[in-house]
């Protein structure tokens, strides 16, 4: 039987396994556009939108799928604002 401290490590250990995949599946099924913009612009911009977004959610309380899909919601407007249209 798992003591209390090894089951809330092997629960935290399976949240994060299934966060990371949710929005690693979600996010890069989207492929953006801009006018002008490069390939390493939207990557360069995608990356940095990811990453904002990682860090403004990193103390969300809700579960895991809806950690996915409000960082997905966050990662589309953020690119939006930086005048990209999903495609």
């Amino acid at each position: 039987m798992l003591t209390p401290e090894a089951y809330v490590r092997n629960l935290s250990v399976i949240s994060i396994l299934a966060i990371a995949a949710l929005t690693g599946c979600s996010s890069s099924t989207i492929s953006w556009h801009r006018d002008g913009a490069s390939s390493t612009d939207v990557t360069l911009d995608k990356g940095l939108c990811e990453h904002q977004v990682k860090v403004a959610t990193e103390n969300y309380g809700g579960s895991a799928s809806d950690l996915a899909t409000r960082r997905t919601d966050l990662i589309y407007d953020c690119m939006a604002l930086k005048g990209y249209s999903p495609h």
